[in-house]
């Protein structure tokens, strides 16, 4: 059933009550102009709703791990406003919606998301209060109360506001543990500087320079890439090698840039950057950076993911 008019999913719940014993789909809603029925949406809604039963309840558990997998085969991420298995559908980013949370836990889901092998999010992003930062907090196991609520949100606005904490919890707990004093400084940028060159021909030439505060010393340190986040990370990286060795086996795996405002702001518009990292034998992370400069958010979100990485290994 295609769904070129967006009535897939309504069409499919109606033929199904009126007694159809099969409808054609696919598991994303992929296919030829707007796509097929997606499955996972009519599987999960009507499911849950008791109106059918396609799979066996132990089974329904893993319909959401199922979606991302399929999205991650396609070098995608589920899109945020996805029906069931998107990161938005028990979530809730509104500081109103917070507050309420506090006070009577899951009075915004409208059914169990572990039914469906997911978990109920409290997102922090430009519509949220302290009420959201202090319950993500404490659901991360790094609680703030309301003054230090506030101190993160006076020094991350621009993260906040460009949603790099809706999309990484990581980075959201990293700066928590800043607020708390409880993230050890093994490491920080001191400054960076790029140099780019290219010519008519299309020859291209780009070097990054870093100077580093490791411990009690300020390094410098150099490296030539194929483009500037390449060669900031490659300078980066050969040095902090060398005090930590964890770092040689953390890879970097997808990254994606987000435009935010551009009508508003032209070339000046602020830029998210999502990076995702693994590491054989761990769960892979995701770290998130924003501002107006691609270079500065990217960097933003590859230190945080080197100093999480550090974090986890370390510990170890």
């Amino acid at each position: 059933m295609v769904t070129d008019r967006g009535l897939g999913v309504a069409n499919s719940r109606a033929a199904i009550l009126a007694g159809a014993v099969q409808v054609q789909g696919t598991l994303l809603g992929t296919g030829e102009r707007c796509g097929n029925v997606n499955l996972t949406t009519v599987i999960g809604s009507m499911q849950l709703r008791g109106e059918a039963e396609f799979v066996p309840s132990a089974s329904l558990t893993g319909l959401t791990s199922l979606a991302h997998s399929a999205y991650a085969a396609f070098g995608l991420e589920a899109p945020h406003g996805t029906p069931i298995v998107g990161p938005g559908a028990f979530g809730t980013w509104a500081g109103m919606h917070g507050s309420s949370e506090r006070k009577n836990p899951g009075a915004y889901l409208w059914c169990d998301p572990a039914i469906v092998g997911a978990n109920p999010v409290i997102g922090v992003n430009a519509q949220s209060g302290r009420a959201n930062i202090i319950l993500l907090s404490e659901a991360l196991g790094v609680p703030l109360d309301s003054a230090q609520a506030q101190a993160l949100m006076d020094s991350n606005q621009g993260m906040i506001d460009g949603g790099a904490f809706t999309v990484s919890e990581v980075s959201f707990k990293l700066a928590c543990m800043k607020v708390l004093g409880t993230l050890q400084d093994r490491f920080s940028v001191k400054s960076w500087r790029v140099l780019d060159e290219s010519d008519e021909t299309g020859n291209r030439y780009v070097q990054a320079s870093m100077q580093l505060f490791i411990g009690e010393s300020v390094v410098t340190t150099r490296a030539e890439g194929a483009g500037p986040v390449d060669a900031l990370t490659k300078a980066m990286r050969q040095e902090l090698e060398k005090w930590y060795p964890a770092i040689a086996h953390m890879r970097l795996g997808t990254f994606t840039v987000t435009a935010i405002d551009v009508s508003a702001q032209d070339t000046a518009a602020h830029v998210r950057v999502t990076v995702s990292f693994n590491a054989d034998g761990h769960e892979p992370w995701i770290t998130a950076g924003v501002s107006s400069d691609l270079n500065q958010a990217a960097l933003m979100a590859i230190v945080d993911g080197f100093h999480y990485w550090l974090l986890k290994s370390l510990a170890a």
